[in-house]
């Protein structure tokens, strides 16, 4: 081991994303309205709900596994999308 121990590659980062979701649809059936004009009602609905975490972990810097002895949380977050 090195005399001098800088923080060099002792920073981990961690990313965890949770996302969920659900999409729902209706076509009616097709319907002539005239002899040259078929028409047909479609709607739907769409939606997705993300978690997310992030964080960089400062390592020790003697230990062979490397424990993480500071464990600030950088960002968390929650994000939600619905389409219609």
């Amino acid at each position: 081991m090195p005399e001098r121990i800088g923080r060099g590659d002792l920073i981990e980062q961690e990313n965890q994303d949770l996302a969920s979701g659900a999409v729902a649809a209706y076509r009616s059936a097709v319907m002539r309205a005239a002899g040259w004009l078929d028409a047909a009602l479609e709607t739907g609905l769409e939606f997705r709900n993300d978690w997310i975490e992030q964080a960089q972990n400062l390592l020790e810097p003697w230990w062979r596994s490397n424990p993480a002895w500071c464990r600030p949380t950088l960002a968390t977050t929650s994000a939600h999308h619905c389409r219609r």
